[in-house]
């Protein structure tokens, strides 16, 4: 009797460890399973999962966006529009390509700051990517949620960084995945320019007379590499100019050069600073 109870304790035992490990096993399964069903497209992909591909054409959307953005927002003065800048559209330097703004207005400087000026490249970025990275270019790619890009711009020494995050999500099979996050750079250096900009704000309205001789401040506008010049257009008799500081070393990277141009009311400028 005492023999046939400890068999039944002991088969109760047996059972119990069984049914634990079965429920564990089972819970880890579901887990990797979970785990399993959306896929980044930052981690590595095997075969043909076509995450790679998704990634690889957001990318190239957004390289795009970012170098053609940078140059826009130089051309116009600092905006991705010179027109979003608030004033009226007499307080703008038209030129054939559109309208910049005046970093000087009779006598009143308006150089836009650096956040600013970094806001309105994201912003540009933004307008190009929502336009270029049109998913249904994807063939074999379900999607599940379009979703919306958020950027943000960094300026440095070298030149600009933009990271792109996508909430998009993508199904293939029976497995889900998303772009996460894209970072291009450009060797466009639209800080430095800025920089040069305000500097030259500065001379202009501690000049007296109303009037500059560009090439006395030449140093104090030039970069360390010589790669940063200065160029006028527009008449000085009637104090109305178009001024162009131009990057050149973008070039070396097969890239156009960048120019930030702006105008100058109220003011006569004399020359430029060119190698």
């Amino acid at each position: 009797m005492v023999l046939s109870q400890r068999s039944q304790v002991s088969a109760f035992l047996i059972l119990g460890v069984l049914l634990v490990i079965i429920i564990g096993f089972g819970s880890w399964f579901f887990m990797q399973q979970r785990a399993e069903s959306v896929v980044v497209v930052s981690q590595s992909v095997t075969g043909s999962f076509p995450s790679a591909r998704v990634e690889s054409f957001l990318r190239s959307c957004v390289q795009q966006a970012v170098d053609d953005s940078v140059l826009e927002v130089g051309r116009s003065g600092g905006f991705a529009n010179a027109f979003n800048d608030g004033r009226p559209h007499q307080h703008h330097y038209f030129v054939d390509d559109g309208g910049v703004s005046y970093f000087i207005f009779d006598g009143e400087s308006r150089v836009p700051t650096v956040e600013s000026v970094r806001s309105e490249v994201s912003l540009a970025v933004k307008n190009a990517v929502e336009t270029c990275a049109d998913w249904s270019k994807i063939v074999d790619v379900q999607i599940v949620r379009t979703g919306s890009f958020v950027v943000e711009t960094s300026f440095s020494a070298i030149g600009t960084t933009v990271r792109v995050s996508s909430d998009a999500l993508f199904s293939f099979g029976d497995k889900e995945f998303s772009v996460g996050t894209i970072e291009a750079s450009s060797p466009y250096r639209l800080k430095l320019l800025l920089e040069k900009a305000t500097t030259l704000a500065s001379s202009i309205s501690a000049s007296s007379r109303n009037s500059l001789d560009i090439s006395t401040v030449c140093g104090s506008l030039s970069s360390s590499d010589g790669l940063v010049n200065v160029y006028l257009a527009g008449s000085s008799t009637g104090k109305v100019h178009l001024v162009s500081i131009v990057d050149s070393s973008p070039l070396t990277s097969g890239l156009p050069p960048l120019r930030l141009r702006f105008g100058v009311k109220g003011v006569a400028l004399f020359w430029g600073c060119s190698a």
